[in-house]
């Protein structure tokens, strides 16, 4: 997914110590015991298709690591270039192909506007016509690649593996993923609701996540105080099942942090049995960034520690996803910061000792 080079100095962790939000916890299931995990709760982040797509070595990796999810950006750019133009829906058979072989379970991230829906291709479509057009892109990849979709029909060749988890949008609190100026939770909640009612008529089994909160930004509102407001618009906890956020912090204390406040928030909304979905995490073994960019000893660390906590603590917090970002570095490139090298493996396909940690995780679920 395109990240712009200004996301490096737009998050930072914070520091404030958690047991500051305990008090206001106490009612949640205090269960720690580290049990197993299903299989879907382990996943990484695949590249975007305009940056190295995974091999067939990869998805090997992947499933004998018992990986169980792997968060895939569907770029409607990449699919509807041109406003009514069939779709290309190329790279994406060939990727749920390799995926329904390796018995992953695909979450859908519906991002990338076309030129004719708003003027960056990082942001949200901002008219009403644009968000129309967003609507029947996302109707078409759930008929598809959904339960029963077309995909699965024309291939019936290939272990059945339908996308069942859909992810409206990436970090509308962080404007260049949105559009420059106020990032205002009711513009995202417009967004939302047509493309939940869509994706459940189609599908109503479907779980459908809010796109990934931003946990700390300089940039826009930070992810608790985005969600407080987003669930402020009337009726809105009815358009999705799930609160998806990206805790980078420094430390796996401050990953605790952040699931602290999310989780106050949407239990002072009434939204106590809904699930948080950790759908990026990670840290860096390059670009210059003084809070996330780590040796690569160093990183597989922070990767064990802070898997471990969210194990953890996951009936506390009720969390039932946890994604890293991302499986392997993206090649070099004139604008590229931190994010870009977060990978299990490096741009070679070497894999960094995070590899080896976050494999002894996948390997113990159920």
């Amino acid at each position: 997914m395109r990240r712009p080079s200004a996301h490096q100095r737009a998050v930072r962790p914070r520091h404030k110590a958690v047991a500051a939000l305990a008090a206001a916890l106490l009612t949640l299931t205090a269960g720690t015991a580290e049990a197993k995990v299903p299989r879907v709760f382990f996943g990484a982040e695949a590249n975007p298709s305009n940056v190295e797509p995974l091999t067939d070595a990869d998805f090997a990796r992947a499933r004998s690591a018992r990986l169980g999810t792997m968060r895939l950006t569907f770029n409607w750019a990449a699919i509807e270039p041109t406003a009514g133009a069939p779709r290309d829906w190329s790279y994406y058979d060939g990727v749920l192909s390799q995926a329904a072989r390796a018995r992953l379970s695909i979450m859908a991230v519906l991002v990338g506007s076309p030129s004719f829906a708003a003027s960056d291709g990082a942001y949200a479509p901002a008219t009403p016509a644009g968000r129309e057009a967003y609507r029947v892109f996302v109707r078409d990849v759930v008929q598809r690649y959904g339960r029963g979709g077309t995909f699965w029909e024309e291939n019936r060749e290939l272990p059945r593996k339908p996308v069942t988890a859909y992810q409206v949008w990436n970090e509308p609190n962080y404007p260049p993923h949105w559009g420059e100026g106020a990032s205002v939770a009711a513009e995202y909640a417009a967004l939302l609701r047509p493309v939940a009612r869509t994706i459940r008529r189609n599908d109503r089994k479907a779980t459908i996540a809010t796109a990934g909160l931003l946990a700390s930004s300089t940039r826009g509102p930070t992810g608790y105080r985005y969600l407080r407001a987003l669930y402020r618009v009337p009726g809105i906890k009815r358009y999705f099942d799930t609160v998806s956020i990206h805790p980078y912090a420094e430390d796996a204390r401050g990953v605790e942090g952040e699931l602290m406040r999310i989780r106050q928030v949407m239990n002072r909304a009434g939204d106590r049995r809904s699930a948080i979905w950790i759908t990026e995490l990670g840290w860096s073994t390059g670009g210059a960034n003084e809070y996330f960019t780590k040796t690569p000893a160093r990183q597989a660390s922070l990767l064990r520690s802070s898997f471990r906590l969210v194990v953890k603590t996951r009936k506390r917090y009720r969390v039932s996803r946890l994604i890293w970002f991302s499986w392997r570095d993206r090649p070099p490139s004139a604008d590229q910061g931190w994010e870009f090298y977060c990978g299990l493996f490096d741009i070679t396909g070497q894999p960094k000792p995070a590899w080896t940690a976050f494999r002894r995780f996948t390997r113990a679920t159920g």
